[in-house]
Parts: structure tokens; C-alpha cells; sequence
């Protein structure tokens, strides 16, 4: 049934969410680039901050590193759960399956 529901998804063009989950993929990629950076310039490496301006560097890049990603994720799941739900009401399938799948 999963399969049939797979080739479906494949059928009906559902890769709506595809370009959601790269952008995903791309800030997670992308965001987590700054923390080498940081460690580059922190004390440790060529000594261009001080350890406060480091410490508060990892916090302001964690902040936003997992805020963005868990945008991009939240908004690829609502995306996906859309498709997945019209996917079903064509094959006939209530609220029921959803919530299963």
C-alpha cells in the first residue's frame, strides 16, 4: 500500500516539498559554516577576539543556526503533510490514514 502510495506521490508531481527540504538542507549547511569561522578568530586560533566575544559569537550563531533550521524544517513538514493529505483524499482515504501515515 505504501509503495502504491510512494509511486503515487511521484505520479502526481508531489515534489512541491522537495525544493523546501534543499533550502533545508541549505541552511543547515550554510549556518553551521560560521562556527569554524568563529574558531578561526577566537583566541585559540589567530587570536583576533577574546574569549567573551567568542563565547557570545557561539551564542548568537547557535541561536540563529537552530532557529533558521527549525524553520526550514517546520515549513517542510507543513508542505509535506499538505501533499500527503491531498495525496490521500485522492486515493480515497480519510483523516484516519493520515494521521497513521
Amino acid at each position: 500500500q505504501y509503495e502504491r502510495l510512494a509511486q503515487l506521490a511521484q505520479d502526481t508531481g508531489a515534489s512541491h516539498s522537495l525544493p523546501v527540504l534543499k533550502f533545508a538542507v541549505f541552511t543547515f549547511s550554510m549556518l553551521w559554516v560560521i562556527f569554524p569561522l568563529v574558531w578561526v578568530v577566537c583566541p585559540r586560533g589567530l587570536n583576533l577576539i577574546d574569549d567573551s566575544a567568542t563565547e557570545v559569537a557561539h551564542c548568537v550563531c547557535d541561536i540563529i543556526a537552530k532557529s533558521c533550521y527549525g524553520w526550514a524544517l517546520a515549513r517542510f513538514r507543513k508542505v509535506y503533510d499538505a501533499e500527503l493529505y491531498e495525496l490521500l483524499e485522492r486515493l480515497g482515504h480519510g483523516e484516519e490514514e493520515f494521521e497513521r501515515v
